[in-house]
C-alpha cells in the first residue's frame, strides 16, 4: 500500500468510526476524541485528516448520503427491469415501493441520514442536501425518460418535490415508529400521486394526437 493509499484508508476509518458512533449514540456523540477512539486511533491522528469536527461531519454526510443514493439508483434499475407499461398504476406504485425498500434496507443508517438531513445548517446537513438534490435529479431523469417532463410542464417540479418529500416523510415515519405498515403507506402514496400522473400523461398523449392529425 502506498503512502497515499494508507492515508486514504485511515481517513476512511475515521469516517466509518463517526458513522458507527452516530448509529449507536447519535450525532451529539461526535466529538473529535470519540471519533478517533471509534476508529482505533489517537486524537492527534484526527487532525492529520480533518481540519476540525465540521470537516469530518461534512465527510460523514457525504458518505451516508452516497450510500443512500447508491441504494436509490439500484432501486431504479430494479424498477425498470420489472416495469409493466400496460399497468401504469402498478408501475407508479412499484416505483415508490422499490425506492422505499432501498431506503429502509438499513434503518439505522436511514435514521442517521434523516437526522443529518434535518440539520440544514450543519456541515453534515449541507452535504446531505446536495446528495438529496442528486437523488431528485435522478427521479427527474426518470420522468424525462417517459416524456413526463413535457406532460407536467410547469407543474413538474412541484410534483417531483411532493413525491421526494413524501418518500422521505414516510421513511421518517417508519423509522420513528409512527407508521407500522410500509405497504399501506406506499398504497396511500400511490393513490395520492397517480391521478396527477395519469392526467398529465393523458393530456400529453392527447396533445401528441392533435399534433399528428393537424
Amino acid at each position: 500500500m502506498t503512502r497515499k493509499d494508507a492515508k486514504a484508508a485511515t481517513r476512511q476509518r475515521l469516517i466509518d468510526g463517526a458513522i458507527a458512533l452516530a448509529r449507536d449514540e447519535g450525532l451529539g456523540a461526535l466529538t473529535t476524541g470519540r471519533i478517533a477512539a471509534a476508529a482505533g486511533l489517537a486524537q492527534s491522528s484526527f487532525y492529520v485528516h480533518f481540519s476540525d469536527r465540521a470537516a469530518c461531519l461534512r465527510a460523514l454526510g457525504d458518505a451516508i448520503g452516497n450510500q443512500v443514493l447508491e441504494r436509490i439508483s439500484e432501486a431504479r434499475h430494479r424498477f425498470y427491469s420489472t416495469l409493466n407499461p400496460n399497468d401504469l398504476y402498478e408501475a407508479n406504485r412499484s416505483f415508490f415501493s422499490n425506492i422505499m425498500e432501498a431506503l429502509l434496507a438499513d434503518r439505522e443508517l436511514m435514521e442517521v441520514f434523516l437526522k443529518c438531513r434535518r440539520e440544514v445548517g450543519s456541515p453534515a446537513g449541507m452535504g446531505m442536501r446536495q446528495i438529496e438534490l442528486k437523488a431528485r435529479n435522478q427521479v427527474l431523469e426518470d420522468l424525462r425518460r417517459f416524456g413526463l417532463d413535457r406532460a407536467f410542464g410547469q407543474d413538474m417540479h412541484a410534483y417531483l418535490d411532493a413525491c421526494v418529500g413524501a418518500l422521505f416523510g414516510i421513511a421518517e415515519g417508519v423509522v420513528d415508529g409512527r407508521i407500522e405498515s410500509v405497504s399501506r403507506a406506499i398504497d396511500m402514496l400511490a393513490k395520492m400521486t397517480y391521478p396527477p400522473f395519469e392526467a398529465a400523461l393523458q393530456s400529453y398523449m392527447d396533445q401528441r394526437a392533435r399534433t399528428a392529425t393537424a
